[in-house]
């Protein structure tokens, strides 16, 4: 097997819309897999449930790690006057 490197690594933004892709996925998937017996309701809104906090919580911490990088751009131009 050969390793590849996967290049840089995915910022909290990359991650946030895989993570809205699978939530996309998942509302075109799961109701056929309800159907068919392969999945119990209650566990597709368990999962969901799971996967939109972990988006939430992404998504926080993104708008807050962009905020801290404009308040430390501030500081950093105040300072050079």
């Amino acid at each position: 097997m050969v390793s590849r490197s996967p290049g840089p690594l995915p910022t909290l933004r990359d991650q946030v819309a895989e993570l809205r892709r699978e939530r996309k996925m998942r509302d075109q998937v799961y109701p056929h897999l309800i159907n068919t017996g392969k999945l119990q309701g209650g566990e597709a809104l368990r999962r969901n449930a799971a996967l939109d906090a972990a988006i939430k919580t992404l998504d926080r911490l993104a708008l807050d790690l962009d905020t801290e990088r404009e308040r430390i751009a501030r500081v950093a131009r105040f300072e050079g006057r």
